[in-house]
């Protein structure tokens, strides 16, 4: 992550949070959560006490409730720009994935919305109109089903063709 925004988030969520997902990605995923794949793990390793709730409200997250899980989906192997790639897309496409997977597994407690910030937009540089289109775009997809053929593409043209469209999409 970059240095100002891991401060962000260790800030909000305390130093457990990082080290419970690095733990994940060591012993799920062979140590590395790669782009195009997003895993979820509980925000808290138990509730949040007051003081990170009164950050929250501090900070204007959520109304004050706690944030309960993390998702990560890098837009990056390593840090380094994305601008002409669809990075984006493929780390927003598997966050709809992964909460449409958690959803329907009953055991889980439902994610209803998703606060992400801007895929790709600080360290690897894609402006963030092209990110919001990005994002849109796999929203359009794999939430609200609107394109049929890129859903469950019917053959790698299919893929080749969109992939060339989301990476040459100019403002």
């Amino acid at each position: 992550m970059d240095g100002g925004i891991d401060m962000v988030y260790t800030n909000m969520f305390g130093c457990q949070m990082q080290e419970r997902l690095q733990k994940v990605i060591r012993e799920d995923y062979k140590g590395e959560n790669v782009v195009g794949n997003a895993i979820i793990i509980p925000a808290y390793g138990e509730e949040p006490n007051k003081e990170r709730i009164e950050n929250m409200k501090k900070f204007n997250l959520c109304g004050g409730r706690p944030i309960k899980f993390l998702i990560s989906a890098p837009t990056m192997r390593v840090p380094k720009d994305v601008i002409n790639t669809s990075n984006a897309f493929l780390a927003f496409r598997a966050t709809i994935i992964a909460v449409q997977k958690h959803n329907r597994d009953p055991e889980n407690q439902p994610i209803r919305s998703v606060l992400c910030p801007g895929l790709g937009t600080a360290v690897g540089n894609m402006p963030f109109d092209r990110c919001a289109f990005q994002m849109l775009e796999a929203f359009e997809i794999h939430d609200l089903k609107i394109k049929d053929s890129l859903l469950n593409p019917p053959n790698l043209w299919v893929v080749t063709n969109h992939n060339d469209f989301m990476e040459d999409y100019c403002e």
